[in-house]
C-alpha cells in the first residue's frame, strides 16, 4: 500500500475517517480533496511556512534532498552516510534539509537534519510565533498551568500545540525505527541519540532590508492532484543575524510525553503512545476495518477539512450520507455561523442608509485589517488602480468622496491576513497583509449593496 505520511498520521490521530479521505479507496483512485486547496488565505499561509524555511536556509545552508518517495528516501540514506563522514572529518553538524524517511508503512520528509556521529537533531520549521526561544517558557503558551516545581512532567500541554508536538513526535520515532534497520549502512549506531527540536517565529523580532518580504520569490506549479503548490526562495543579499526566527529549546522532555500519549481526538487512540498508534493505523488500512461513521458523526464535522465547495464527490458527504437540505434540523450541527448569518440576511432584507455604501475618508479606528489594507493603497498602490492624479491628496479624495445620488459609485474591496514576513524595514511578524484586491461597482450612491457587481479584471493577488 502507499506509505502514510507524516501528514496522513496526524490526519488518523484526529479522525481515522479523514484518514480514508486522505488516502486512494477502493474505487477512489486519489484523496479527496481538501478545504485549503480551494482558499487563497490559506494558501497564503501555507505559502508563509515556505518562506519560513527559505530563510533559514540562507542562514545554515546545507544539502536539499529531492521531492519523492523510493527514489527520494534511496537519496537521503546517501546524504546522511556522506554527512556522518563530513561530520568525523570535521567534529561539526552538517545540516540536511528534505530529508525523506522511509520505515515499513510510514514515510516522513524532514525539514531539518543535523547529522553527527554522536547525535542527530530533527528540527521541525513552522511559521507558528512564539516570544521566547524556550519552549517550557510560559509567555510561549505551550505548556499551561505550572505543576509542582514548575515540572514540565506535572504541566498541562495546550491544545492548540498538540498538532506540531504529534507531528514532530512522529518523527523521532520513524527515524529511530529506520536506525535500528539502516545505521549501520550509514555509519551510525541503532541507540544514536535523537534530539528534537522546532525552528519558529520570533513574534518580537522586527525586519530589516534584507528580511522584508520584497527578499522572497515565489514560483507556483500545479501537482498531479490539480493544486495549486507555491515554491519560495530567498533572493535577497542574506542576513545571517535575522531576527525574524528562533530555535526551541527544552522540546525533549515535551516531545517524550507526547511519544508516551499522543493526545490523539479520535477514540480508537485515547491514550496510546505513539508507535502503538502507528501500528494500529497501518493494520486498520491493510486490513479495511474502518470505524462505521454513524459512530463517529459529531458538531466538530462541520469544520472538517474535505468538506469543500462544488458538485464533485467529497469526504464530509460520504460520511454523512450525501449532500443534505440545506438548514434541516439534521444538518444544525454541522451549519456554520456565517451559513445562519447569510440565511437571516436572506429573509431580512436590511434598511441600511444610502451611505453605506459610498467609500469612507479613513477606516474604522478599531479594524487593524482595515488600517493595513488603507495604509497600503495611500503608500503603494497596486500598479491596476495607479492613475494621473491618484498621488495628490486632494484630487484622489475629490474622486474617492463626491458624487451625486444618482452617479456609479466605485469602490474597492481589500482582503488581508497574518503573514509571518513583515513586508516594511521595522515591521513585526504577522502584521496584516493584504493579499487580494477586488474593485466593485454600484449603479448609484444610493443603491443597496446587493446590487454590486464586481469589475472584470480587477481581482488581483
Amino acid at each position: 500500500m502507499p506509505p502514510i505520511t507524516k501528514t496522513q498520521f496526524k490526519i488518523g490521530l484526529n479522525c481515522l475517517l479523514k484518514l480514508r479521505h486522505a488516502r486512494p479507496f477502493g474505487d477512489r483512485a486519489k484523496a479527496y480533496p481538501q478545504s485549503a486547496s480551494q482558499n487563497d488565505m490559506l494558501r497564503l499561509l501555507a505559502e508563509g511556512g515556505g518562506a519560513v524555511e527559505a530563510l533559514w536556509r540562507q542562514r545554515e545552508p546545507g544539502y536539499v534532498g529531492p521531492v519523492g518517495r523510493e527514489d527520494a528516501a534511496e537519496a537521503s540514506m546517501e546524504a546522511i552516510r556522506s554527512a556522518v563522514e563530513r561530520s568525523r572529518a570535521s567534529g561539526k553538524m552538517i545540516p540536511l534539509y528534505e530529508i525523506t524517511i522511509m520505515h515499513g508503512d510510514f514515510l516522513a520528509r524532514i525539514d531539518l537534519l543535523r547529522v553527527s556521529e554522536a547525535k542527530l537533531q530533527i528540527v521541525e520549521m513552522k511559521a507558528k510565533s512564539v516570544q521566547s526561544g524556550d519552549a517550557t517558557d510560559a509567555k510561549n503558551k505551550i505548556l499551561g498551568a505550572v505543576g509542582r516545581d514548575n515540572n514540565i512532567a506535572t504541566r498541562t500541554i495546550l491544545q492548540s500545540w498538540i498538532p506540531y508536538l504529534q507531528d514532530l513526535a512522529f518523527q523521532k520515532v520513524l527515524l529511530g525505527q529506520w536506525l535500528d534497520v539502516n545505521g549501520s549502512k550509514v555509519g551510525l549506531r541503532p541507540d544514536t541519540a535523537i534530539e528534537p527540536g522546532m525552528i519558529l517565529v520570533n513574534k518580537s523580532g522586527s525586519a530589516k532590508n534584507e528580511d522584508t518580504l520584497g527578499n522572497f520569490k515565489t514560483d507556483y506549479s500545479i501537482d498531479k492532484h490539480g493544486h495549486t503548490r507555491a515554491h519560495v526562495s530567498y533572493v535577497g543579499a542574506g542576513c545571517p543575524n535575522t531576527e525574524l526566527l528562533v530555535e526551541m529549546t527544552g522540546m525533549p522532555a515535551i516531545i517524550t510525553r507526547i511519544e508516551e500519549d499522543a493526545r490523539a481526538d479520535d477514540p480508537a487512540f485515547t491514550g496510546k503512545g505513539i508507535s502503538e498508534c502507528m501500528e494500529m493505523m497501518a493494520n486498520v488500512i491493510r486490513k479495511g476495518q474502518w470505524p462505521d461513521a454513524a459512530s463517529r458523526l459529531t458538531s466538530s464535522c462541520k469544520n472538517c477539512e474535505f468538506r469543500t465547495s462544488g458538485s464533485a464527490p467529497n469526504g464530509f458527504d460520504e460520511c454523512w450520507g450525501g449532500p443534505l437540505v440545506r438548514y434541516n434540523l439534521l444538518t444544525l450541527p454541522y451549519v456554520k455561523s456565517e451559513q445562519v448569518a447569510s440565511a437571516i440576511t436572506a429573509t431580512t432584507r436590511r434598511s441600511a442608509p444610502a451611505c453605506a455604501a459610498r467609500a469612507s475618508d479613513a477606516p474604522e479606528v478599531g479594524d487593524i485589517r482595515q488600517r493595513a489594507a488603507w495604509h497600503c493603497m495611500q503608500c503603494d498602490p497596486p500598479v491596476p488602480i495607479q492613475a494621473p492624479g491618484f498621488s495628490n491628496v486632494e484630487s484622489r479624495e475629490s474622486k474617492l468622496r463626491k458624487g451625486l445620488p444618482t452617479e456609479p459609485c466605485y469602490f474597492l474591496d481589500f482582503e488581508c491576513a497574518p503573514y509571518p514576513i513583515p513586508r516594511r524595514v521595522g515591521g513585526k511578524p504577522y502584521e496584516w497583509l493584504p493579499f487580494q484586491f477586488e474593485a466593485h461597482k454600484l449603479p448609484s450612491f444610493s443603491a443597496d449593496l446587493d446590487q454590486r457587481v464586481r469589475l472584470e479584471g480587477f481581482l488581483d493577488l
